[in-house]
């Protein structure tokens, strides 16, 4: 961004003239000069910019590292785009920040992959930077979310029960490390070749770290739900199996079996304490036979569609994030 301060007169020859006043650059100006190379962005996990980069050139690094595929998607505090590694031809998905994000929320985002870590079921985090003014993370591609599958597909009542499944394991790793998601809905649960993953994890928070919620925090979250959660004034696992009971419940058009109806119904109790918890939900038979089938391979592509536009790996364990170049690895 150019220096938007006016241009300095030419002193008077006068002797002991007094020099012209020159207009300080604002904050957003200052912080963008500080900034002119790329860098990269973390908290606890040191990350590395990839060693193709090269600062002397007067392309970015976004541009010397990356071809941009497509734009997928705008939320609240950035856009997504789909690109291709120069050299290493991997695909990944990278969000750019809104230039009116601040450096506090994106690090506290940042912050947030870092304590998640690796899980199958969730979208994972690869690193970020800092160019100029502009913030970008580097995360795995995926086909569409969920909300954008069901847009245009009928959804079967096994899709449900697959998602199910997924989303509790996702759930249940990030409940045992004290963390909940917060912001459980099709938007966020994404369709990764045979499987869904969990990502967005903006509004993540610790148990071991109790805080009060407020309104705005809870402005895009399931509206039957939230006044009940500012009655209450504090926060548990409960509130994401109630988010995945209401979006799962969302998306039935048609007739499904009364197991499945019931078990949403359970999940969407007002009463924290009467819901089923992640593990009473993966304990039921219902699930175990969803499981069954997983373990078997017999689940099959929900959908060809950006195929293409994703790395298909037909096994994968935590230890493959490990090989990645600034791959956040478990905190």
């Amino acid at each position: 961004m150019g220096d938007r301060s006016p241009k300095r007169e030419e002193p008077s020859q006068k002797k002991n003239a007094p020099l012209p006043l020159v207009r300080q650059p604002n904050s957003r100006a200052t912080s963008a000069l500080k900034i002119k190379k790329a860098k990269p962005a973390y908290v606890s996990i040191t990350v590395n910019l990839d060693s193709h980069y090269n600062s002397s050139l007067k392309e970015s690094y976004y541009q010397q590292i990356y071809t941009e595929i497509k734009s997928v998607g705008e939320g609240g505090f950035g856009k997504v785009f789909k690109v291709i590694h120069k050299f290493t031809h991997r695909k990944y998905a990278i969000k750019k920040f809104k230039r009116i994000t601040t450096s506090k929320e994106i690090y506290s985002e940042i912050r947030n992959n870092e304590k998640v870590g690796y899980h199958h079921n969730i979208v994972k985090y690869h690193m970020s930077w800092e160019e100029g003014n502009e913030a970008y993370m580097v995360l795995e591609a995926c086909q569409m979310s969920l909300a954008d599958y069901a847009e245009k597909n009928k959804v079967q009542e096994n899709l449900i029960w697959d998602c199910l499944y997924d989303m509790c394991n996702a759930l249940q790793y990030l409940h045992k490390r004290c963390l909940v998601h917060y912001d459980v809905k099709s938007n966020n649960i994404m369709i990764h070749q045979k499987c869904f993953k969990l990502g967005d994890f903006g509004t993540l928070y610790e148990l071991s770290k109790p805080r009060q919620c407020t309104q705005s925090k809870l402005s895009d979250i399931n509206i039957s739900y939230s006044a009940v959660t500012i009655a209450n004034q504090r926060l548990s696992p409960s509130v994401d199996v109630y988010d995945l009971g209401y979006t799962l419940s969302g998306l039935i058009t048609g007739r499904v079996s009364s197991t499945l109806e019931l078990l949403l119904k359970r999940m969407k109790f007002l009463i924290p304490t009467t819901r089923p918890s992640i593990e009473d939900i993966l304990d039921s038979d219902a699930i175990k036979d969803v499981a069954r089938r997983c373990e078997r391979g017999l689940r099959k592509l929900y959908t060809t569609q950006n195929l293409e536009d994703i790395d298909v790996i037909s096994t994968q364990s935590s230890e493959d994030c490990f090989n990645l170049p600034g791959c956040s690895k478990n905190p």
